[in-house]
């Protein structure tokens, strides 16, 4: 039946107007959601949010950050009048509970029809969202707007502001959802080294709790990245090369026999997406980037993500789904991924675009790339990626207890080998 909203129907029990398909790039995820968490922050009051929200509803309802999503039939539609206040008091809830429901082992992340959950607690934030929204970092924007305690950023009539958060919510909410999937079909081809990569001298390095980490170093060979990148665009062009290589990080650790955590930790500085004047010092959680700014040399910065980590680990978590599809064929002796309490270390991340110390002047030679950021602790391997002078600089931070110098060489070899040649059609 059509009414002047367009079709109407039913998802996911929901009663549902203005029923639209969603477009190919919303449908590759079927029932794969995202949770991201957000700790050391002081969160907004729930119906500020709701308020904010409904507003942004309001204007741009064509939004899929706010419609009825049933992935299945690949459909969106908006909620119907009656039940409106009930979609949007799901969309966020408050808790109680001293941390996050993913330290406490949930299984179930089933949305439901609904677009996101957002989970408010006294000073963490767990939102869970469909893939179908898109995963990148747009998506962080969108969080900082949701954990926003001031007014909405649309002024009436506004379509076209041009602060970062209302921009990034006029934009897309990611360029598209097929990046964990290509990247791990990328890195399979990828993950094989074709050719030798320097590899730089072990040091030592001393973590924010005082644990001495081995460091074992590559360089690729000048200008890897333009051909990663050619190769990506003729195969997955929507992937990212820092996707491609965290999944390739872990299945060249699962390779060598090491058991990791479901997840990975990568680092950023959140102040990045939230307004001026919000609480969040010191306050990191998951990007594909690391913030680098001149003034923090590594030995400050992994100061900083230490003593964040102290109260807990801000984390990124796939479904299982996306991570047993990173099962390496020949890792045999690599157990399964097990839980959290079960795995052997957890990897993170860092990754950094312009992290260098330039020279006077062009004459002095190319800049010295600073090597390695320790990870918080002993249960952590540290992957650092660092672009500069047209070479991927790795560095992996290890202790001899969990990795062996030569396991970690293959490691950061690996993460710098060769794109392997597209082959000519026949």
């Amino acid at each position: 039946m059509l009414d002047r909203d367009g079709r109407v129907g039913s998802i996911a029990g929901w009663t549902a107007v203005d029923i639209r398909p969603l477009r190919r790039r919303d449908r590759v995820w079927r029932n794969v959601p995202v949770i991201k968490v957000v700790r050391s922050i002081r969160t907004p009051d729930v119906e500020v949010v709701r308020t904010r929200l409904k507003q942004c509803a309001h204007r741009h309802g064509g939004d899929i950050r706010w419609r009825l999503l049933d992935v299945d039939r690949a459909v969106s539609g908006r909620p119907s009048a009656d039940r409106a206040d009930e979609f949007f008091r799901a969309l966020v809830v408050s808790s109680a509970a001293v941390s996050p429901s993913i330290f406490a082992g949930r299984e179930n992340d089933r949305l439901d029809g609904l677009p996101f959950i957002l989970t408010l607690g006294h000073d963490w934030a767990e939102i869970r969202y469909s893939h179908a929204l898109g995963d990148a970092v747009s998506t962080w924007d969108f969080i900082g707007f949701l954990l926003d305690s001031g007014p909405a950023p649309f002024p009436a009539g506004d379509r076209s502001a041009s602060a970062p958060m209302p921009r990034a919510l006029l934009n897309s909410f990611g360029r598209s959802p097929f990046r964990i999937a290509r990247a791990i079909r990328m890195q399979r081809e990828l993950a094989r080294p074709v050719r030798p990569a320097t590899v730089g001298d072990s040091s030592l390095s001393a973590g924010g709790d005082g644990h001495r980490f081995e460091v074992a170093a590559a360089t690729s060979n000048a200008g890897f990245l333009n051909r990663m990148r050619a190769e990506r665009d003729r195969r997955y062009p929507a992937a990212s090369i820092m996707s491609i290589l965290s999944v390739r990080a872990m299945a060249l650790c699962r390779s060598q026999g090491i058991v990791v955590a479901p997840w990975m930790v990568m680092m950023v500085d959140m102040r990045r997406y939230l307004p001026a004047g919000m609480a969040v010092d010191g306050n990191f959680s998951w990007s594909k980037s690391i913030p680098t700014p001149p003034s923090n040399a590594p030995r400050e910065l992994a100061g900083r993500i230490s003593k964040v980590l102290e109260s807990g680990l801000p984390l990124l978590i796939c479904c299982r789904a996306v991570y047993s599809r990173t099962e390496h064929p020949e890792a045999s002796s690599a157990r399964h991924f097990g839980t959290p309490e079960s795995a052997a270390v957890c990897l993170m991340m860092s990754y950094g675009s312009k992290w260098l110390d330039p020279p006077a002047s062009p004459q002095e030679g190319p800049p010295r790339i600073l090597m390695f950021l320790p990870p918080p602790g002993p249960d952590f391997i540290g992957v650092n990626i660092i672009e500069a002078g047209g070479c991927v600089h790795v560095s992996i931070n290890y202790r001899d207890d969990i990795l062996n110098r030569e396991s970690a060489v293959l490691i950061a070899q690996g993460l710098v080998a060769e794109p392997k040649p597209v082959a000519a059609a026949p």
